[in-house]
């Protein structure tokens, strides 16, 4: 009996070293496998901050290409504006410069006709100078 207690004990103590050796094993597995997922999560914060500073570039891009856009469209309102202004007040001056022209022919005209009068009458007078002197 002593000898059955003696194998049991011994058995025991390798079951134990069994055991002990085989969680030691898992332990260091679950070790290894604690340091390759740390290092995974390091890596996926250094990727997030990369694309969250990307995104902050993105948005900071946007916004300034947003302002100049609208800098733009006021520039190019303005410029349409100023065009919708100088090409009325060119056809006003051209209107004008119309009016004064056909004025200028209606006096024109007058002129032409008050001259051919004049001028029949002074050949009329001339006519009447002729006979008188002879």
């Amino acid at each position: 009996m002593e000898k059955q207690i003696r194998d049991l004990t011994a058995e025991k103590a390798a079951i134990g070293e069994k055991m002990l050796s085989e969680r030691q094993a898992a332990l260091a597995e679950w070790e290894k496998e604690k340091q390759t997922l740390q290092a995974q999560i390091t890596q996926l914060a250094e990727q997030k901050d990369t694309f969250q500073k990307s995104a902050d570039y993105l948005r900071s891009t946007l916004k300034d290409t947003e302002k100049s856009l609208e800098e733009t469209k006021n520039t190019l309102e303005q410029s349409q504006e100023k065009s919708q202004k100088d090409n009325e007040a060119h056809q006003q001056a051209q209107s004008q410069k119309d009016e004064e022209l056909t004025k200028k022919q209606e006096a024109y005209a007058l002129i032409q006709e008050r001259n051919a009068d004049l001028q029949a009458k002074l050949s009329m007078a001339s006519e009447e100078i002729t006979k008188l002197t002879e």
